[in-house]
């Protein structure tokens, strides 16, 4: 067999479905086997593709978020924006005022950045479960990328915790991650403690896309941790739309239920 035979072998080889599949399996394992997969509401270990444990299935604050529009705040089966424009759609996996928020609150503000993993893996598992963006084999074919902060910000917390939850989720669907797809370019208040209205201001123009032949033309999941008015979020689209995505999908952890945030949501538009 000469060279060029035995490199078409390779390449065959590599092209493989099946093998692809088994190497996939395999990074699968090495992951859950450096980061056990934990109960999003009790913190203990639960098998490979659970999101929760056994003992925690049950509890009735162990519910899902229904996937809702961005544009008009509505849940997506009651969006009044289909007929005018394509939704926005953000998937997030649990309420904010569940327990499931102490697991992310210890990653953030109590320097445990170990528990992104397992919340990674559970934003994951919530895009494939509701297939609002195809199947995990097109989702493969997805750019992953992420809320992204100033360089002062990052420095003073030590990560950007939407950052490693996409990460994470774009390594359990075996799917592309560009963490510089988005660049933060002006620090920002804090936006939790603004009304809806001024959300809006504070993160107008605060983000850009540095290389816009990098988007054009793909498909990309944008994560963050939070999503609340979803402000931050539709400030990041509209740039991920602008340089020419053909399609955008928001996925968070927790979403924080407006009437219990105390922060009314009125209709917003992402400019076209």
């Amino acid at each position: 067999m000469n060279g060029r035979q035995g490199m078409g072998s390779i390449l065959r080889f590599l092209r493989d479905t099946t093998y692809r599949n088994r190497l996939r399996r395999a990074r699968e394992h090495a992951l859950l086997c450096l980061f056990p997969r934990r109960c999003a509401f009790c913190g203990g270990v639960t098998v490979p593709r659970a999101l929760l444990c056994g003992d925690c299935e049950g509890k009735a604050e162990a519910v899902f978020c229904a996937p809702r529009c961005l544009r008009c705040g509505r849940v997506l089966a009651d969006c009044v924006c289909a007929q005018k424009e394509r939704a926005l759609p953000v998937l997030s996996v649990f309420s904010y005022h569940s327990a499931a928020r102490g697991f992310l609150l210890r990653m953030k503000f109590h320097g445990e950045p170990g528990w992104a993993p397992s919340l990674g893996y559970a934003m994951a598992d919530r895009l494939c479960t509701l297939r609002l963006a195809g199947d995990a084999a097109e989702l493969r074919a997805w750019l992953f990328c992420a809320v992204p902060m100033t360089k002062r910000q990052e420095r003073a917390r030590g990560f950007n915790q939407s950052r490693l939850l996409a990460g994470y989720a774009a390594a359990w669907l075996g799917a592309a991650f560009m963490p510089g797809m988005l660049t933060k370019r002006c620090e920002t208040k804090v936006q939790h403690g603004l009304p809806a209205e001024e959300r809006e201001q504070n993160v107008a123009g605060a983000y850009a896309v540095p290389e816009a032949a990098l988007v054009r033309g793909r498909k990309i999941v944008l994560c963050d941790d939070v999503t609340t008015t979803g402000a931050t979020l539709r400030a990041c689209a509209a740039q991920l739309l602008a340089a020419g995505a053909a399609e955008v999908v928001c996925l968070t952890f927790l979403e924080t239920k407006l009437e219990a945030s105390g922060v009314s949501h009125g209709a917003y538009t992402i400019p076209q």
